[in-house]
């Protein structure tokens, strides 16, 4: 509609406390309403967040033209957390309950949509922004760190992803299983590893793009990993990456080609010896398939990749070459059965292992 357009509304203007009955089935998909802002001005989203029985996160649809757009997030703290009059938003039952009561109140609508109005301090928080552009769509990611949070699912402090119509699609994928809009962790280390899932509506080249870098642990880098090319790359405000899919690719999501790590800036260089601390598997529990980060070693051309069964039996074997940046293979595991596994790695003249469970 133009931006000239007028409309008039006729009714009594609510004020006060409005409440919300939402119920959850026992389908696992279950548990989501879609709820109307009430009040004649934008509504703080915020002040939903600790009600008992409902996820903290919230999630509103963005258009971006005629029946086509995306989905935001919002949840402690990040995202944006106004809904415009007129607007709704979608909310989920808590996992393990069956009912529960939504209550908005017309003390916690703004009268702006400058948001930075009602910021009162700044956020300390680590937090990066990965925005993924493409065939005139475009999507965003999120991943912060604050004491409390964990590498599963917490409804506390994660958003699930929602589809988005366009068919573009960046997310995390919890340790629990769950596709993450915005991954809250307790802390970024050096063994930090975020595996991104991306999905794309056909192919052609699309980008990745760091549009916010704020606040990580002294020492650390943000590094984004294509395991498909091997390239690593280190992230930087408003630095980007650009790769292409081809028409098979885009046909389901992208697993296990890109990851997200934080590293100290010399690990690019070579190790001396290859140790299981310095080898990122995720996710690790896995299912189909899971990717294994491995740093480049000293005096090795190339490193041997097996799975053993607790038999000791060798169920996949594969190797690639290992140059100083290191490199990222995906182990095929959708054929295995579920259980725990050994992964055992070769370079050079060393070998570790580490422990893998298939879901």
């Amino acid at each position: 509609m133009p931006a000239s357009q007028t409309f008039t509304f006729t009714g009594t203007v609510r004020s006060g406390a409005v409440s919300v009955a939402l119920t959850r089935g026992t389908d696992a998909g279950a548990g989501w309403a879609l709820v109307g802002n009430p009040f004649v001005a934008s509504f703080d989203l915020s002040s939903l967040a600790g009600t008992t029985g409902v996820d903290d996160a919230k999630y509103v649809e963005q258009s971006s033209g005629p029946y086509t757009g995306s989905y935001r997030s919002y949840v402690n703290g990040v995202g944006n957390k106004l809904v415009a009059l007129g607007q709704g938003f979608f909310t989920r039952v808590s996992a393990g309950s069956s009912t529960a009561t939504l209550t908005m109140n017309s003390s916690s609508t703004v009268l702006s949509d400058n948001t930075k109005l009602y910021r009162t301090t700044a956020d300390a928080r680590p937090q990066v922004q990965l925005d993924l552009t493409g065939n005139g769509a475009a999507d965003t990611f999120s991943t912060y760190a604050e004491v409390g949070a964990t590498s599963g699912f917490d409804s506390k402090y994660d958003a699930a992803k929602l589809p988005n119509p366009t068919g573009l699609n960046l997310a995390s994928v919890a340790a629990s299983g769950e596709s993450l809009a915005i991954d809250g962790r307790g802390a970024f280390t050096a063994a930090t590893v975020l595996a991104l899932n991306v999905g794309v509506p056909a192919a052609g080249t699309y980008t990745l793009m760091a549009t916010s870098l704020s606040n990580l642990p002294a020492g650390l880098t943000a590094y984004l990993t294509d395991a498909q090319t091997g390239q690593t790359t280190q992230l930087s405000p408003g630095g980007s990456y650009s790769f292409s899919v081809t028409a098979a690719q885009a046909t389901s999501l992208l697993v296990g080609r890109f990851s997200l790590r934080f590293s100290p800036q010399t690990a690019l260089a070579t190790v001396p010896v290859l140790t299981a601390e310095l080898v990122s598997v995720y996710p690790n529990p896995a299912h189909g398939s899971f990717a294994v980060l491995v740093p480049g070693v000293a005096q090795a051309a190339s490193v041997q990749v097996e799975l053993l069964n607790t038999l000791g039996q060798v169920v996949r074997r594969q190797s690639a070459a290992l140059p100083a940046a290191g490199t990222t293979l995906t182990v095929d595991a959708a054929e295995l059965a579920a259980g725990v596994y050994t992964l055992r790695l070769t370079a050079g003249a060393t070998t570790t292992t580490k422990r893998v469970v298939l879901n």
